[in-house]
């Protein structure tokens, strides 16, 4: 922030997540959350207690209404993405910050976008790799023709398909998905960062585990508009997990390892 305005955030969901959040606007001197919402109140008030959280709600509706916010940070299950993020814009905040996965479908995402450009309000997903020190130097040695001219990406972010049923993560009215939405969203934005948009794609999701509603596998291939090939897997039915993508110049090959489990 640079024009000396102090800005107030709003929290929409009281988990995990909305815990680093919070801790990012302290960080960010001109930023304070002055509002939470969330339909547990134990969660609401453990983390309004954690945070000096004065405002607190049982519905971001509420909170939506009531509080004066300029940022609304959307942490909720993933199926309230998409409503939490317009009502936000509709209700006159000037930021909207969604955690991923941004929606359950391109319709709810065109929805989304569509309602915070009438309300001239800023919406950002939270795909933070394209952020990160690291991935930033990727970029730029794939830029710089460190290993000459970009061929194939190939990448794989592998999971157990033994998850709990109760979960909310394992069902697809609330989660969308398995590993492929979850945290695919961040392997594929983050080729998109390095080798542009796709022009088509081959791929294919696998449900193997009947307990839960969500994928197993999903696999695919991408064209990229750079001419880059994007191989992915995502899942995959594994004992053990992995983050890596192999990029593949015509003059050498970039390996990232991130976050590996095994």
């Amino acid at each position: 922030m640079s024009d000396g305005k102090q800005y107030t955030a709003g929290i929409i969901g009281c988990g995990r997540m909305a815990n680093l959040h919070a801790e990012a606007y302290t960080i960010v001197p001109d930023t304070q959350v002055v509002a939470a919402a969330d339909i547990d109140p134990d969660k609401l008030d453990l983390f309004c207690e954690r945070w000096s959280v004065p405002q607190r709600y049982r519905s971001y509706e509420e909170m939506l209404a009531q509080a004066d916010l300029d940022i609304v940070s959307v942490v909720t299950l993933d199926n309230l993405h998409g409503p939490a993020t317009i009502a936000a814009a509709e209700a006159g905040a000037r930021g909207v910050f969604c955690e991923k996965p941004m929606a359950f479908d391109l319709e709810e995402a065109d929805r989304m976008i569509a309602a915070c450009d009438r309300a001239g309000a800023k919406l950002v997903v939270d795909h933070s790799m394209r952020f990160e020190k690291n991935f930033i130097e990727v970029k730029a040695m794939i830029e710089r023709g460190d290993i000459g001219n970009l061929r194939t990406i190939r990448a794989n972010m592998l999971s157990t398909d033994q998850r709990d049923p109760g979960s909310w993560h394992s069902q697809y009215v609330t989660a969308g998905g398995g590993e492929l939405m979850h945290n695919g969203t961040h392997l594929t934005d983050l080729i998109r960062f390095y080798a542009g948009d796709p022009e088509w794609v081959f791929a294919t999701v696998e449900r193997g585990n009947k307990a839960v509603t969500i994928e197993d596998l999903g696999a695919g291939l991408f064209r990229m508009d750079s001419g880059c090939l994007f191989f992915f897997e995502s899942g995959g039915r594994r004992r053990y997990g992995t983050f890596e993508i192999l990029i593949e110049g015509d003059e050498g090959r970039l390996a990232i390892q991130h976050g590996a489990r095994n």
